[in-house]
């Protein structure tokens, strides 16, 4: 099972500066939309989201540290991400930290994992709704290049760049 990260994407605002900076790797999938990244519940497993919930969504003292550090690594990313990005350019930078992340782990650039999610919703309830259903699904990246799985999975942060005018070219 692969290590839960958390995740934080960003989306340049309109009034991002295009000011030219070298951007560095980030934190699991949050988006950089001029707010606070937060972690993401579909980037922990099923078991710990359930326990979070248990607890009054009060995180145990290791998810309280994972995310303090997640938090303080993408508030630091932010401000070169966003100043490295062109104002209405259709790009996101998504960031994923693993679990137990360490304050020094070093951030990659990365590319989307390929992986194959089947039935990720339920069968049309009485009254016409689906449910999301939460799968890891199966990973059929190439070994090259660098993935954000992978590079979790090895308990470093991965950056990945998402430009939505060339989607489909991953």
């Amino acid at each position: 099972m692969p290590s839960s990260p958390a995740s934080t994407s960003v989306a340049t605002p309109p009034s991002a500066s295009s000011s030219p900076a070298a951007p560095s790797p980030a934190l699991g999938r949050a988006p950089f939309t001029g707010f606070p990244p937060s972690p993401s519940p579909s980037t922990s497993p099923p078991e710990h989201f359930a326990a979070l919930h248990a607890a009054g969504l009060k995180p145990d003292p290791a998810l309280r540290q994972t995310l303090a550090i997640a938090a303080a690594r993408a508030a630091q990313l932010v401000r070169s991400l966003v100043a490295a990005t062109p104002p209405q350019s259709f790009i996101v930078h998504n960031a994923n930290f693993p679990a137990g992340c360490a304050a020094d782990a070093p951030v990659h650039r990365t590319v989307p994992a390929r992986v194959i999610v089947p039935g990720l919703f339920s069968p049309a309830a009485d009254d016409g709704t689906h449910r999301f259903i939460f799968k890891y699904g199966h990973n059929v990246s190439p070994v090259a290049p660098l993935t954000d799985c992978d590079t979790i999975e090895r308990g470093l942060i991965s950056h990945t760049v998402l430009d939505y005018t060339k989607l489909g070219g991953f």
